[in-house]
């Protein structure tokens, strides 16, 4: 894992992005991806992030995250987003209620990544995962509140540790729900407890074992952006079987979306009275 918590120097400076190459020049890819946001076709937004990520290594994630997780940079590309008829249906289309007790927005996608918003704290369930690994690393910005997360290793011996089902995830959603596989149980232990405050940001490799543990009432936004998969299922651990309904995927009214998003502009970029 690898924290950061500097802020991002907003450049509005230099040439083209395409005519120049990134050649790992994380600068004036944030700087064109903002300039996108502000002014440019979404289209060539996603088309800039993809090249990103497959131009640059796994922690320059962290970088074109913070270039999106500005809140006012944000903010306007939400609004962009809800204003446009195919980029507003596409963002209800892939969008749902996690059971673990969360809303999952995703705000854009890629040929190689996805750009989402995580609302946790908002439900009478207190957010609280099975513990899992990833197909893809990613990077998250924390935006509002924090984030509990527990870091766990696999383990042969059951010495403080602990035996939980082990599952194979897949996330192929068309039927309105995920599936899975049990392969049998494994031992687990906790390695580390990390609690991520507003401003600060991570990333996570696909092999990094984890969950989000806050209390009851705990809220917290984080912006998340996904990077090339390096695998076509997941792994996932738990105290029990998953139960059919827990595998659903709650979809939204567009109404309802569009409240939970005007909420979420409200606390990370408040208006001044």
């Amino acid at each position: 894992m690898i924290l950061k918590n500097k802020g991002i120097a907003l450049d509005y400076s230099g040439e083209n992005i395409f005519t120049m190459g990134f050649n790992n020049n994380i600068a004036l890819c944030q700087s064109e991806i903002t300039k996108c946001i502000l002014n440019g076709p979404i289209e060539l937004l996603s088309n800039i992030i993809s090249d990103a990520v497959d131009s640059t290594p796994e922690e320059a994630l962290l970088d074109i995250n913070q270039a999106v997780a500005n809140p006012l940079i944000l903010s306007i590309l939400i609004r962009r987003i809800l204003n446009d008829g195919m980029l507003s249906s596409e963002l209800l289309n892939n969008s749902y209620y996690h059971e673990n007790g969360f809303h999952k927005i995703v705000l854009l996608s890629g040929r190689n990544f996805k750009l989402r918003l995580h609302h946790f704290g908002v439900s009478y369930k207190a957010p609280m995962e099975n513990i899992h690994d990833h197909r893809w690393p990613f990077a998250s910005s924390v935006l509002y509140g924090h984030l509990n997360m527990e870091l766990f290793k696999l383990t042969k011996t059951s010495e403080e540790a602990e035996e939980l089902y082990h599952f194979i995830y897949d996330s192929d959603k068309k039927g309105g729900s995920y599936s899975t596989e049990l392969k049998g149980k494994s031992f687990l232990r906790k390695e580390n407890t990390r609690t991520f405050n507003a401003g600060e940001s991570y990333l996570m490799l696909p092999d990094e074992l984890h969950r989000i543990k806050n209390n009851h009432g705990e809220e917290s936004i984080t912006l998340i952006i996904t990077g090339n998969p390096v695998d076509a299922n997941c792994n996932l651990y738990a105290k029990r079987s998953i139960l059919e309904r827990e595998k659903l995927t709650v979809k939204y009214e567009h109404k309802t979306l569009v409240k939970i998003l005007d909420g979420i502009i409200e606390k990370i970029a408040p208006q001044k009275n």
